[in-house]
């Protein structure tokens, strides 16, 4: 039973820290864009392509 145990946990420790992983490389790159000064232009065409899906998904 033991084992079971440490697998599961094992388990969740490395999901639980491939999603930390995107968090943080989703901050760098939101950082960098913003040293940039290209996160504005980046925000508004990724709302024009969440938009063009959303209305694609509708029909």
């Amino acid at each position: 039973m033991g084992e079971v145990l440490g697998f599961l946990l094992l388990r969740f420790a490395i999901i639980g820290g491939g999603i930390l992983l995107l968090i943080l490389l989703l901050g760098v790159v939101v950082y960098a864009l913003k040293k940039a000064g290209r996160y504005d232009r980046a925000k508004e065409v990724g709302g024009k392509a969440l938009d063009y899906l959303n209305e694609r998904g509708k029909s």
